[in-house]
């Protein structure tokens, strides 16, 4: 039996399991203290005959309906579910020693639908004149310190001089609204899909030395690959299509080994080591890209990866509430431990006692966020009056 403690950094394919046992109270000591459930999982071993299995699970959006509400005909959400995967087991050595292996992947593409609120051409060029009822925008240059006494732009048109440079060429870069809204704040549809593959191998030798004594070791290996595209494109990034804004992967490696010895009919002995490790490694799609730079927006990209691409900017108002560009340049994460664990059971009559010793030596932990772009936030005070909050 092999047990997987802490986070689930093992996810064993169902072809691998010969039993899950699930227990969310009064658990055995040789668990230690846990907040939630204790899931144990044994995989399965080779057999005197050869045995194997092939599978596949499909979930496709070809299947499916259209969402009329937010999806066009020309740009439907794609949607794949693929999980496939096969096993073998069976003996190296007649009733001596055993073999088992499996390998699962996974090939997800969820699709998603998002809605947001953009500049319209007029817009973009200072033109805010059909909004003048509405959002008045005032002069922040007029007015007192507190915006008290400021003068509207006239024809609520800021002129193009007072436009700065870099805001022109980040402008320039965003998508016109493709969808109608008079309140412009969904005025532009977009799908995409999050992309996540994924692929577990999984090996185990069991031995058995005598009639009393029994030894197994497994190790796995698990690799995974993600990315949420943002909704902007690669260089503006901005919301992801997924539950996560980055793009990388993940590695994870367990072994177990497990030596059992019958000593007495009523005395059994179990030594176990156990190794984890898993690594993430997450960065942004605009890696690469000196995006602040060829704005006009000096100080930020530095010449390394850490630096790449645009900082992330949100501006908010009763129109246009967006961000876009990405806080984290990447994220770093090592986990990884060595356990070594024996247990004993002896029977006495109609009672058992068990006891044991688990010896953690080594736990590392590392998790790393390197924001180093910066992150700005625009409000409408600026452009608002002192006596009227409600300018945009």
């Amino acid at each position: 039996e092999e047990t997987i403690q802490g986070d689930a950094m093992i996810n064993p394919s169902v072809d691998s399991l010969q039993e899950l046992k699930i227990t969310t109270n009064t658990y055995d000591a040789e668990f230690g203290q846990v907040s939630g459930a204790v899931f144990q999982a044994s995989t399965k071993s080779g057999t005197n005959a050869h045995h194997g299995s092939l599978y596949e699970y499909v979930q496709n959006d070809k299947f499916f309906a259209r969402n009329p509400f937010t999806q066009a005909t020309t740009d439907v959400a794609p949607w794949r579910w693929n999980q496939f995967g096969g096993s073998l087991g069976g003996p190296i050595k007649k009733d001596k020693i055993f073999f088992f292996g499996d390998w699962q992947g996974m090939r997800s593409r969820q699709g998603s639908t998002m809605q947001f609120g953009l500049p319209t051409a007029a817009m973009k060029t200072g033109d805010f004149s059909y909004l003048t009822n509405q959002y008045p925008i005032f002069d922040p240059l007029t007015g007192d310190a507190n915006g008290v006494g400021r003068t509207m732009f006239p024809n609520n048109t800021i002129p193009s001089a007072r436009l700065d440079p870099a805001t022109k060429q980040l402008i320039a870069l965003l998508p016109d609204p493709n969808t109608a809204d008079t309140t412009f704040t969904r005025n532009y549809t977009k799908s995409g899909s999050f992309v996540s593959d994924t692929d577990a191998i999984d090996g185990r030798v069991d031995y058995n030395y005598s009639q009393n004594s029994r030894f197994f070791a497994r190790y796995t290996f698990m690799r995974s690959l993600y990315d949420a595209p943002p909704v902007f494109g690669t260089k503006l990034g901005g919301p992801g299509f997924g539950p996560q804004a980055e793009f990388g992967g993940t590695r994870t490696r367990n072994l177990s080994v497990n030596f059992t010895r019958v000593i007495k009919t009523n005395l059994i002995a179990e030594f176990r080591l156990g190794f984890s490790r898993f690594r993430a490694n997450l960065a942004q799609n605009d890696v690469g890209l000196k995006t602040a730079q060829e704005i006009g927006i000096p100080g930020i990209n530095k010449g390394d990866a850490m630096t790449d691409g645009l900082p992330w900017m949100s501006w908010e108002g009763p129109i246009l509430s967006n961000w876009v560009g990405n806080p984290y340049a990447n994220f770093y994460e090592l986990e990884q431990g060595i356990q070594y664990t024996t247990n004993w059971s002896a029977v006495k009559s109609s009672h058992t006692l068990k006891w044991g010793v688990d010896l953690r030596p080594k736990v590392q932990l590392q998790r790393i966020d390197k924001s180093l772009r910066g992150a700005y936030a625009f409000a409408r005070q600026g452009t608002a009056s002192g006596d009227n909050s409600s300018g945009n």
